[in-house]
């Protein structure tokens, strides 16, 4: 099949297939996250692949109340099962040129007069550039460590979820109000941003099952530093990469 011939011959393969929200034409969480992960594990398994290198997410947990994130732990598991000395990466947001949260909600600032603070916007988040988990992989991919290891990706700095917004708003001057959403109107306007056909949700119930979690590294995971990743970009560093490159 398709796959399989996009694996043949490779000595590494590296999965970054995710979805952050589900529709008819991308597939359920668990289409993707789960039998997708398996389906890539099996695949390069029997295509003598060398090495394999798993992007999941931070917070995966199969006893978590996000689907999202559930799915994302049995795709871990699946990985690990079919293929044992695969390296899995939990990042935080990745941030970066295109990212799915600075340049969101950029854009939502074009055309709101306010930005949401979901059940206050006290969840944390470790923010971490796109670059420095690039590097992470590829040295994972030359480590004699790495194989059979989880890594929890997170960028140098913590912030909460309002602190972020400010920080953007700040640096692209567009002088929004940040405004708290309590967690039932939340739930109210993520149902109906989920039944708009076309554009990507605004929202989803499931994300805000998400963000009633901290979403940073764990005390005592394997870090990037394990793998001599260092000197990792600041989220101010990452704001003015996404925007002025």
């Amino acid at each position: 099949d398709d796959l399989s011939e996009a694996v043949k011959d490779c000595h590494a393969v590296i999965n970054l297939v995710g979805i952050l929200y589900e529709r008819k034409l991308s597939g359920t969480f668990e289409d993707v996250h789960a039998e997708g992960a398996a389906r890539v594990a099996v695949t390069s398994k029997g295509n003598k692949v060398k090495r394999l290198v798993h992007v999941s997410a931070l917070g995966s947990s199969e006893e978590s109340q996000s689907e999202y994130a559930r799915t994302k732990a049995f795709g871990e598991k699946a990985v690990l099962h079919y293929f044992p000395t695969a390296t899995i990466f939990r990042p935080s947001i990745v941030v970066g040129p295109g990212d799915g949260f600075f340049s969101m909600f950029d854009r939502m600032c074009t055309y709101s007069p306010f930005l949401p603070l979901v059940d206050g916007g006290k969840t944390k988040f470790q923010p971490v550039h796109v670059d420095d988990l690039v590097e992470a992989i590829a040295y994972s991919l030359v480590s004699k460590d790495a194989p059979g290891q989880t890594y929890e990706v997170g960028g140098p700095q913590v912030f909460t979820f309002e602190e972020l917004l400010r920080k953007l708003i700040r640096y692209r001057k567009r002088w929004r109000a940040v405004l708290p959403l309590p967690l039932k109107l939340a739930e109210v306007f993520a149902a109906v941003s989920e039944k708009v056909p076309y554009f990507a949700p605004l929202l989803t119930r499931d994300q805000i099952k998400q963000l009633q979690r901290d979403n940073v590294v764990t005390p005592g995971a394997h870090t990037l530093s394990d793998l001599g990743v260092g000197d990792l970009m600041t989220v101010d560093d990452a704001l003015k990469d996404t925007f002025e490159n």
